[in-house]
Parts: structure tokens; sequence; C-alpha cells
């Protein structure tokens, strides 16, 4: 049992290393297709289209998959790694994340009746906002498609799937909003709608693609089974409510946790003119790059580990994780924060163009607090995982 329990450590911490590898590899890529996608649209369009596309609707994006997927991913990452291996435990799980799809459609028309309603008078000048509203929140319902078998992929540690299938969708998403941008620039939102829904489409063809055909995947019949909702309605009186019950409590702390991210979005959008939202798009994506590239994988490496860890009271490990991650965290961010103000404007003169970002425009440089701000901020990134894993394991 000990030489199972060791061999189950060294297949987590494993698993860990490579998967940061991986999502540090996929940070890297899409910053810097994200990087080049926004140098072309920024010298293409104007800053209350750019504003718009890239604040507003990208927000209502959000909305729906913040609210309608975190909670579920949270909770199934709590169960036990032998459980995936099971067929029939599997399928409990699986059938509990399904429901992710149905109320993700729920949120969606939430969110898209309350912008209509409170975006009543929005209007683009070449586009209807409506529509291109109803183009994010349907590419949203699309990504949730693929959302069970995301949660398959991420607690088998296929973290090397996941990296690749979102480097795909993410290229052909870039591909086709520069190359839609540039053939017709006074259409801009519709261009970010059609990337956004062939990004959501990718990711669900490359899943489904993946498990239903690939020798390490579950077949045609069970892949076809999770997304289609049959093996739900087949195990239903089997139902793990635990686990239902876990990730509804999620959910709720996702919805606090949607605030907390999105709080100052929120107020931008209500305060401010849409220029005023494209100049927050490109200090946010700029200033957040040392974040995104470093940060994000390390945290949801750490989440993954800690809760496998803890769900097999593995506690001495997970300190000896959390020990080296704090460390590793504390060193980044300062290292953030000491260079990084130095070397903000430079980033910010690529996009010179109709959405120019200039210290003369902006005062006191908006990239250098940012980055002040993300270095000094990012440690809790650790604890809080761990604290989080460790409380909701206590629960289920």
């Amino acid at each position: 049992a000990m030489s199972g329990g060791s061999q189950g450590r060294n297949n987590v911490i494993g698993s860990l290393s490579s998967g940061l590898l991986s999502l540090f590899t996929l940070q890297l890529f899409s910053r810097f297709l994200t990087f080049g996608l926004n140098i072309v649209i920024a010298r293409s369009v104007d800053k209350s289209s750019y504003g718009i596309g890239a604040v507003k609707l990208q927000l209502l994006y959000d909305t729906v998959l913040s609210l309608s997927r975190e909670g579920f991913r949270d909770a199934c990452q709590r169960t036990s790694p032998s459980a995936w291996k099971d067929s029939k435990e599997r399928a409990q799980i699986l059938s509990v994340a399904w429901l992710a799809i149905p109320l993700s459609l729920l949120v969606g028309a939430a969110v898209l009746f309350a912008s209509n309603v409170l975006d009543a008078s929005q209007r683009s000048e070449h586009e209807s906002y409506h529509l291109i509203a109803s183009m994010f929140v349907l590419a949203a319902a699309f990504e949730m498609l693929s959302e069970p078998l995301y949660i398959l992929a991420q607690n088998l540690f296929l973290i090397k799937l996941r990296a690749r299938t979102e480097m795909l969708a993410l290229t052909v998403k870039v591909v086709l909003t520069a190359a839609m941008v540039m053939a017709d620039p006074a259409r801009p939102l519709r261009a970010f709608a059609a990337g956004q829904i062939s990004y959501a489409l990718s990711i669900f063809g490359c899943l489904f693609a993946f498990f239903a055909m690939s020798r390490e995947g579950v077949g045609l019949s069970e892949t076809v089974g999770v997304v289609s909702g049959s093996l739900f309605f087949s195990s239903f009186s089997q139902l793990d409510l635990q686990l239902a019950g876990l990730a509804a409590t999620m959910c709720m702390k996702s919805l606090q946790k949607y605030l907390m991210e999105k709080g100052e979005t929120l107020i931008l959008l209500g305060l401010f003119e849409s220029q005023t939202w494209a100049m927050y798009g490109i200090v946010q994506n700029l200033g957040s790059l040392a974040v995104r590239l470093v940060f994000l994988p390390l945290e949801e490496m750490a989440q993954l580990a800690f809760s496998k860890l803890l769900s097999s009271k593995d506690f001495d490990e997970a300190l000896e994780v959390f020990s080296v991650l704090s460390q590793l965290v504390v060193f980044i961010g300062l290292l953030v924060a000491s260079f990084g103000q130095g070397y903000s404007f430079a980033s910010g003169v690529p996009s010179s163009g109709r959405l120019q970002l200039t210290a003369q425009q902006a005062g006191p440089h908006p990239l250098r607090s940012q980055m002040e701000q993300y270095g000094h901020a990012r440690h809790p990134g650790v604890v809080q995982p761990l604290r989080h894993v460790a409380c909701a394991q206590w629960r289920y």
C-alpha cells in the first residue's frame, strides 16, 4: 500500500513538473500571438470599436464561462486520482461535470438579457452591438460543450493535450480575426466575434477527436455520452449528490471570485467612455504579461497538485510542494517588481497607431503601476489554492 501511495505521489509531482513546462510554453506562445494580434488591430480600428470588442464583449464571454465552469472544475479536482481510472466512478464524476453545460445556457441567457436591457442604446457606427453580443455568448456556449472533456483531461493529467489544443485554437482565432480585420476594418466587432467562435469550436473539436479516436482516450461511445448528456441521464439514480453539492458551493464561490476579479472592469464600463476602455484593454494586456506567462501556470498546477495530494492524504508532500512554490513565486514577484517598471514603456511602443499609448496621453505610465501591483501581489496565488483546497476537501 505504501508503495502504491508513493507511486501516486510521484505521479502527481511528475505531472506537476511536466504540466508547468507545457503551460509555460502555452502562455509564451499565446502571449506572442495575442501581442501580434493587438498590434494589427490597434493599427487598423478606432478606439471605440477596440474598447467595445476587447473589454465589453470580452467581459460577456468571461462572465458566462466564469460563472458556469469554475465551480465544477474545482469540485471535480477534489476527487481521488484513482477514481478517474475506474469507468464507473469516472462516469459518476463526469455526470456531475456535464451539469455545467445546461448551467452555462441559463447563465448565457441571463447575461444576454441583462446586456440587452442595460445597453439598449449601445450602438457601433457600422455594426449591430446586440448581434455581436449574441455571437460572443454563443461562442461561450460552444466552448462549454467541451467542459466535461476538459475536466477529464485535467484529472487524467493530460496537460500537454490541453496546451496543444489551446495553441491550435488560439492560432485559428488569431489568424481569422486578423484576416477579417484587415479585409474589412469597418467591421472589427464581427471579426472579434468570428474569432471567438472559431476558438471555441476548435477547442471542442480537438478534445472530442482525441478522446473518441486516440488510444489514450475513452472511446467514441463514452465521449458522445459525456458531451450529449446521455451518460448523465443513464446514471441519474446514482448521481453523486455530495459532489454535486460541493460543485454548487464552488459555483457560489466563483461568483465572489468573479466580482473581485472583474469589479474594476464593471466600474470602468459604468463610468467611462469606450475610448477609455481601449486604453484600459491595452494596459491590462501588456501589464499582465508576466502574470499570465509565469504565475498563472504556477497557480493552476498548484491547485491541481494540492487537490490530488490532499485527497490522497499526502499532507507532508503537499506542504513540501507549497514551500517550494511559495519561494519561487516570491522570487519571481520581486524580480518583476524590481525590473518590470523600467522596461514597461517599451512594451507600449509597438502598439502605436490609431491606439497609440504614450506617456503624454496617460500621465504617469500606467504600465509601471501595473507591473508593481502584479509583482507584489502574487504570493496569495499559491496560498489561496492550498487554503481553498484544504477547506473544500474537509467539506467533501
